[in-house]
């Protein structure tokens, strides 16, 4: 390969690694944060470098060294999440808690495929986001639904206690939808959510801001949040968003998009790229599982959580938890 080829490529190569460096900016300013939801992407690309590298062989540093720095402002930015638990044990023998979350895409042609896939995995709750046709063949196999109107939709075998209903949709739809649970360790709560873009930061910040102050007027130890966040947990604004909720996310590096090339997404889905969907609860639940769905005609993959209660948490009344 020709000595001038050899140093366009290098320069390429050191665009891509600034790139990922520049990412790291996203600390400090929220335009320069949505680089980091390009991490995968770093990491990529300097493997592409790392290899060129091995098959020229000469000189190796040239595209090697950039392909080293491309690396490792990817893992850099994933290292955390990828370390990070996911909550207290549970407790020995106690209930637990299954949760569907899945934007269905409002456009989905499959609508019987998504109703027999969500029915058949028998959850206690599903939380959809672009729900379209989805919801009535829910209540008619047994679910209920928590908001007639709410923008994402809450439904639940056993009647929520208290809810945002479709009275206060006729004031101002509600950005957040919230149901209210008994079980024998006393009332939970889910909120359910469909976050903008993160390149739409006003209606991103009003949308959060919604969320927080909903998640903040109930008790964090038993809260679930649940939701299309459209953010990577490597986003810095993610990170601060996370622990400013009070609860602990239970998707980690679980990627869920894109399952289709439908909707806004034209990409090629021969797998999913990006984490965006996520499931939250406070330390009083543990995770049991939380695994992703199959492809259901959306352009994102449905989320499968089991919780129970974390060891230590005890009934309001002293007496023993049902099992």
């Amino acid at each position: 390969m020709g000595r001038f080829i050899l140093i366009a490529l290098s320069i390429v190569a050191w665009a891509s690694a600034a790139v990922g460096l520049a990412a790291q900016g996203g600390r400090f300013n929220a335009f320069v944060d949505l680089l980091t939801h390009l991490a995968p992407l770093y990491i990529a690309i300097g493997v592409f470098w790392l290899g060129l590298a091995a098959l020229l062989r000469r000189p190796v540093w040239m595209l090697a060294l950039p392909g080293l720095v491309s690396v490792a402002a990817g893992l850099l930015l994933m290292a955390p999440d990828m370390m990070a638990g996911r909550g207290p044990a549970a407790a020995a023998g106690a209930p637990t808690l299954k949760i569907i979350q899945f934007n269905v895409w409002g456009g989905n042609p499959n609508v019987d495929r998504v109703v027999s896939w969500l029915l058949a995995q028998n959850a206690d709750i599903i939380v959809l986001e672009e729900s379209g046709g989805v919801g009535p063949y829910l209540v008619k196999g047994g679910y209920r639904k928590s908001c007639e109107w709410c923008a994402t939709n809450i439904f639940s075998k056993t009647e929520a206690v208290a809810s945002n209903g479709p009275e206060e949709w006729f004031d101002r739809r509600p950005e957040v939808s919230s149901a209210t649970f008994r079980d024998s360790f006393g009332p939970f709560t889910v909120l359910g959510v469909h976050l903008p873009w993160p390149n739409k930061f006003v209606r991103e910040m009003d949308k959060y801001a919604a969320l927080k102050a909903m998640a903040g007027q109930r008790p964090s130890d038993r809260l679930i949040i649940v939701g299309d966040f459209n953010s990577t947990p490597w986003s810095f604004q993610r990170q601060r968003e996370d622990a400013d909720l009070g609860v602990l996310r239970r998707t980690r590096n679980l990627f869920s998009w894109p399952a289709e090339k439908v909707s806004h997404n034209k990409l090629p889905a021969l797998f999913p790229v990006l984490p965006i969907d996520h499931v939250y609860a406070g330390r009083g639940w543990a995770t049991v599982s939380v695994q992703r769905g199959p492809r259901l005609g959306s352009d994102h993959y449905p989320i499968v959580a089991v919780l129970a209660p974390a060891a230590g948490l005890a009934p309001p009344n002293g007496a023993p938890p049902s099992k």
